[in-house]
């Protein structure tokens, strides 16, 4: 059976006040405009932001390291998919392709999704993850308010382990 995915891209960063930690939100492509927050560290956080703004620095740093090392072997990055949530964590693959072959390599979301910043790759997300995890976004004009108000009253142990 193949699992529905959807697309998604990186809508922002908010702050989980109580423990500091940041929040990736991944916002869903298209009409139903549903919001996936994930719990991650400041350096997965710090990576995607770089990897989004083209701000390398002068040294590669993991994630940089990595991409390198996929290109290095010939492989291509083609998208990641964050793939389901259990016991409050998510798990994620990160999807390369060499000739033609497809190798899916398991990682934590906040990872792949660095890795995906950097070579621009498309990032997925499975229909089951959406549903359960995310929250809905009526109207374009209150988005920010609704997805304050969502984080308001959300419980971190309902959608990720926290990674500090």
């Amino acid at each position: 059976m193949v699992k529905r995915v959807i697309e998604v891209k990186v809508l922002g960063f908010a702050r989980d006040k109580e423990r500091d930690a940041p929040i990736l939100l991944l916002e869903e492509e298209g009409e139903a405009r549903r919001v996936l927050p994930i719990w991650i560290g400041e350096y997965e956080a710090d990576a995607i932001i770089r990897g989004l703004n083209n701000l390398p620095y002068p040294r590669p740093l993991t994630h940089e390291l990595i991409v390198s090392i996929i290109k290095g072997l010939g492989f291509e990055l083609m998208k990641v998919e964050v793939t389901k949530l259990v016991n409050g964590t998510y798990y994620a693959n990160i999807v390369l392709r060499k000739d033609n072959t497809i190798y899916e390599i398991d990682s934590r979301p906040s990872d792949a999704i660095a890795l995906a910043s950097i070579v621009k790759a498309p990032i997925y997300v499975s229909e089951d993850v959406m549903e359960s995890s995310s929250i809905k976004i009526d109207i374009e004009e209150n988005r920010e308010m609704d997805v304050r108000k969502y984080l308001r009253n959300v419980n971190p142990e309902d959608f990720g382990e926290t990674e500090l």
